[in-house]
C-alpha cells in the first residue's frame, strides 16, 4: 500500500488555564515571584496571555492548577521549600462532651475493678433464645446482613446482653474463678421503612460472677449514676424480664420515669444455656438515657458544721414490699432535715410469719444552721413514723 494514513479521530482542543500566581503560592506554601513563573511556563511552552495559560498539544499532563503549581515548582527547586505553619481552616482536636463522659465513666469502671471488652456487633438469631428472649419481642426484628460470614454473625444486635454472656461463659470455661466486665456496646434497632438505616443506641452491659452477690452489681450501678450527678433515681423491683432472676432483679428509673436501665442475676435457666452453674450478676444500662439525664456540674458544698443526729427503725412488713419505696416516704416525711436514709439489716424467721421480713433502717438527721435538739429530731421522728402508717401501714416492731 502507498500513501500515508493518518489516524486522527478527534480534533485537538487547546487546554486553557487561569495564570494565578497567589493562588499557586498558596497552594505550594512558598513565595515564588510571579516573573519567574511566568519566565518558567514561557521555557516550558506555554503562552501566557490576558491572565490565561495557553498549554501546548505536547504537554497534556497539564490540565489543572495543581499541574501548572508542580511545574512552578520543580523548577524553582524542591529545596528551597521552607518549613512553614499550616495556612488553612481547620477543626481544634478534642473529643465532645458525650466522648468526654464515655472516657470518664470506662475510667470509673476500670477503678471499680472491672475489665473492658469489646463484641462484635454481628450476633446469631439463636443468640435470643439462649437469653430467653420472648418469641413476640420485638427486638428479635434485627437488620439482616446480605452477605455474612456464617450463620453466627448473620445479624445486627439489638441487645448486647448475648455478647456479654458469651464472653462470661468463656471465661468459666477456661476456669478463671472471678470475674468482672463491661462494654459499652452498639445495639442497632431497625426502622419500619426497609431502606431506612436503623437507630444506633448505646448500651452499658456488666457481667460478673465469682465472689459477688446482687448488691454488689446494684453498687456499680449507683456509682456509674453518681458520676453522671444522677440524684434521685429509684429502683424498683422487675419480675417480668425473662432473662433475670424474677426475684433478683430491678429497673433503674430517672426521677421522670425514664428506664435508665435493669440490672440482676441472670435466670438460671439463661445461665444454663451458656453452660454455667454458678449465680451470674448482669446488668443494662441505656447509656444514652443517662447522658441525657446527667448534670455533671460540680457545686462546691461546705463540710457541715453542726453535728448529726440518727434514728433506727425497725419494722415488719410483707416479703414482697420494696425498701426502696420506704425509704422513699421517710425522706419526704423529713423534709430538709432528712440527711440521709439506708437500711442496714433485713431479717427473716419463722417468728415473723409467712411471706414476711423485718427490715431496720437508719436516719440521719442534720441541720445546716444549727443544732438539732432532742426535741427536733423526736418532732421528725414522730413525722417520719405517721406518715409510714398513713401511707404504708407500717409500725415500729415491738
Amino acid at each position: 500500500m502507498n500513501g500515508v494514513i493518518d489516524v486522527y479521530p478527534n480534533q485537538w482542543k487547546e487546554t486553557v488555564l487561569p495564570f494565578t500566581p497567589a493562588r499557586y503560592n498558596e497552594f505550594l506554601g512558598m513565595n515564588i515571584p510571579e516573573e519567574h513563573m511566568l519566565n518558567t511556563l514561557t521555557g516550558l511552552g506555554c503562552r501566557v496571555e490576558n491572565g490565561s495559560i495557553h498549554v501546548p498539544s505536547w504537554r497534556a499532563d497539564l490540565g489543572c492548577m495543581n499541574d501548572i503549581a508542580e511545574e512552578v515548582c520543580r523548577v524553582y527547586g524542591y529545596d528551597k521549600i521552607e518549613a512553614s505553619y499550616m495556612n488553612a481552616e481547620t477543626t481544634l482536636g478534642g473529643r465532645s462532651d458525650k466522648q468526654l463522659f464515655e472516657v470518664n465513666t470506662e475510667a470509673a469502671l476500670v477503678g471499680m475493678g472491672l475489665s473492658q471488652i469489646h463484641t462484635f456487633s454481628f450476633i446469631s438469631p439463636k443468640y435470643y433464645d439462649k437469653i430467653r428472649m420472648p418469641a413476640d419481642s420485638a427486638l428479635r426484628r434485627s437488620v439482616e446482613i446480605s452477605n455474612p460470614l456464617g450463620e453466627d454473625t448473620s445479624v445486627m444486635r439489638t441487645t448486647a446482653l448475648p455478647s456479654m454472656m458469651e464472653v462470661l461463659a468463656r471465661n468459666n470455661n477456661f476456669n478463671n474463678e472471678n470475674v468482672a466486665l463491661f462494654e459499652i456496646a452498639t445495639i442497632y434497632l431497625p426502622h419500619e421503612a426497609a431502606n431506612e438505616l436503623p437507630d444506633e443506641q448505646k448500651v452499658l452491659t456488666l457481667g460478673m460472677y465469682g465472689k459477688t452477690d446482687f448488691y454488689e452489681m446494684k453498687g456499680v450501678c449507683e456509682n456509674v449514676l453518681h458520676l453522671a450527678g444522677i440524684r434521685n433515681a429509684t429502683f424498683t423491683a422487675c419480675t417480668d424480664n425473662a432473662s433475670y432472676h424474677p426475684g433478683r432483679c430491678a429497673k433503674i428509673l430517672a426521677e421522670d420515669g425514664t428506664v435508665l436501665g435493669i440490672f440482676g442475676q441472670a435466670h438460671p435457666t439463661m445461665a444454663a444455656n451458656y453452660d454455667m452453674s454458678l449465680p451470674v450478676y448482669v446488668a443494662e444500662l441505656a447509656f444514652d438515657a443517662i447522658y441525657a439525664a446527667a448534670n455533671t456540674k460540680k457545686a462546691y458544698k461546705p463540710l457541715p458544721k453542726y453535728p448529726a443526729t440518727t434514728r433506727d427503725f425497725s419494722f415488719v412488713c410483707d416479703e414482697d414490699m420494696e425498701v426502696g419505696a420506704i425509704e422513699g416516704v421517710m425522706a419526704k416525711a423529713g423534709g430538709k432535715l432528712v440527711e440521709n436514709v439506708a437500711l442496714f439489716d433485713i431479717y427473716r424467721g419463722p417468728q415473723l410469719g409467712e411471706g414476711k421480713k423485718s427490715v431496720s433502717l437508719r436516719v440521719t438527721l442534720r441541720a445546716a444552721d444549727r443544732t438539732l435538739t432532742v426535741e427536733e429530731a423526736d418532732k421528725v421522728t414522730k413525722k417520719i413514723l405517721s406518715d409510714l402508717k398513713f401511707k404504708m401501714g407500717l409500725e415500729l416492731r415491738n
